[in-house]
């Protein structure tokens, strides 16, 4: 099975995972099969993508939304010299505003972050973030993750490489249209005085405040910031001690409400596996009251994975202590990894999980019971025991993607998305994956990802949404068929805030193997 979450130049795939680039910086064991969804693509077009008209779902074969057409993003392509950018994130707050960010590339492969706004329905100029290349002597930066409020307000967060090659995580703040200047995550340069790697991977906000987590060295950091004001960088509490192995990284963080946030990644142990190798393990932490509480191994997920791998990939909350989180895990490879249709599969392969917090207690994890759901990618909560998730699954080598939603408290077993069996099979695609996922409200989403060929190296984007609790027929991104001569797309994103308005953000690779920037405006 081919990882077909990272693309190299040649529009060659290779492993990669939504763990990994935290994972592989902080020299956690390279056996695991961590996906990206959020990959950097080189060498393929930027876009972002509307979605208009949901309609209701008479039955799960009939599409629930109709997407809009991708336009350029207005100034990229002047910004974009050296031909290779991308959009890591993208966040709305209501139909006609969003930012998403991402980077682009000089000459000589100089690479820089980007910002773009869309206000009253039209995407204004990308533009470099503000302070950013000051910042950024060595080359190389990026937004990774943005974040919108109500009442207009983004938060974005990334790094950027300074003078000695070693990375530096950055936030910038956006109000009323206009960008603040980038600044380095305070505290953060005291925790890496011996000269590691940091970088911001994740941040959310709730009116007045916000949070972003991500990792420096071979630890996990956190840091929030409450009306304009950031405090410092810490590791949460516990994580360290947890951390025996000096590998961790905090890879999602959400806060429905100002001073409640929840957050998850992975640690390392000390204790050899059954592959005499280090394993990691999933964590969760909660942020109640402005305070951050100590962090957990997720509960039972020691039980699923047998000592070898876990990781939270995804954390979403509806209100305070009320959260979902989904990731990854590999037990010990021994038995039937593909039992007969009907049963289930045995605790011993490889897998996802899922798991609850309700009023700030996390509860069991829970295997995601059917062959080959491998990875959760990304979860959205709405309310208390209802969240829906989205990720990749291989069953005998066919990788296919699945959804898998939980009702009033109890997790479904996963479905394979209407119509993706029959997307693959026009372009003749040997893998899938639903890599992001956004709902409104119990039932109403939006998600997105890509169906690929390891034979013919050929990517395609599928958008499909979901109304009053049924799922509509994927299909292939309106307009990418024109745009995507080079046959190579993908997808990182996808923010809904009501019926009718889905932003994605992703890429194609046109002719020339040069990139084009794309947005949609909102509907």
């Amino acid at each position: 099975m081919t990882e077909a979450g990272e693309m190299t130049e040649a529009g060659e795939m290779t492993q990669a995972g939504a763990m990994r680039r935290a994972a592989s910086r902080v020299h956690a064991p390279s056996r695991r099969r961590y996906w990206m969804p959020g990959s950097v693509v080189a060498g393929v077009a930027v876009l972002v993508l509307a979605g208009a008209n949901m309609a209701a779902v008479a039955s799960a074969a009939t599409a629930a939304a109709s997407w809009g057409r991708a336009v350029e993003v207005p100034g990229l392509a002047a910004l974009n010299a050296g031909g290779n950018a991308q959009v890591q994130s993208v966040s709305c707050w209501r139909a006609d505003y969003c930012a998403a960010g991402g980077f682009y590339t000089r000459k000589l492969g100089y690479q820089q972050a980007f910002v773009v706004l869309e206000h009253g329905g039209r995407w204004g100029k990308a533009a470099e973030v503000p302070g950013s290349a000051a910042l950024n002597a060595g080359g190389k930066a990026q937004v990774a993750a943005v974040s919108c409020v109500s009442g207009g307000d983004c938060l974005a967060g990334g790094y950027y490489t300074e003078h000695g090659k070693t990375t530096q995580g950055f936030v910038v703040s956006e109000r009323a249209g206009r960008w603040a200047t980038a600044r380095a995550v305070p505290g953060l340069a005291a925790l890496t005085a011996g000269g590691q790697d940091a970088q911001v991977e994740t941040v959310s906000c709730a009116p007045g405040y916000c949070a972003a987590g991500g990792f420096f060295g071979g630890e996990g950091f956190v840091v929030t910031e409450r009306a304009g004001r950031w405090g410092s960088a810490q590791v949460p509490p516990g994580l360290a001690a947890l951390n025996t192995g000096q590998a961790a990284a905090v890879t999602s963080v959400s806060c429905p409400s100002a001073g409640n946030c929840a957050a998850g990644g992975f640690y390392q142990t000390n204790v050899l596996d059954p592959d005499d190798a280090l394993p990691v393990e999933a964590f969760v932490v909660n942020h109640a009251d402005g305070r951050w509480g100590p962090a957990e191994e997720v509960p039972g997920s020691d039980k699923l994975n047998g000592g070898w791998d876990a990781s939270v990939l995804s954390v979403s909350c509806s209100s305070a202590g009320n959260c979902g989180a989904g990731g990854y895990l590999q037990p010990v490879e021994t038995g039937d990894c593909d039992p007969p249709a009907g049963d289930p599969p045995p605790l011993n392969c490889e897998g996802s999980f899922v798991a609850s917090a309700r009023n700030g207690r996390w509860h069991g994890a829970q295997y995601v019971a059917l062959p080959g759901m491998n990875q959760v990618n990304s979860l959205s909560c709405t309310a208390a025991g209802d969240c829906s998730a989205g990720g990749i699954g291989s069953i005998t080598d066919n990788p296919l993607a699945w959804v898998v939603t939980e009702r009033g408290g109890q997790w479904g077993g996963p479905a394979q998305l209407p119509g993706i069996a029959e997307l693959m099979r026009g372009a003749k695609a040997t893998e899938s994956e639903a890599n992001s996922m956004s709902c409104w409200s119990p039932g109403n989403c939006g998600a997105v990802g890509f169906y690929y060929s390891v034979n013919n190296g050929r990517g395609h984007v599928f958008v499909v949404s979901q109304r009053t609790g049924r799922w509509g027929t994927a299909e292939q991104m309106p307009g990418t068929a024109a745009l995507n001569l080079g046959k190579l797309a993908s997808v990182t994103s996808v923010s809904c805030t009501r019926p009718r308005t889905c932003v994605a953000a992703g890429s194609y690779k046109d002719r020339s193997g040069r990139t084009q920037a794309f947005v949609g405006g909102a509907t």
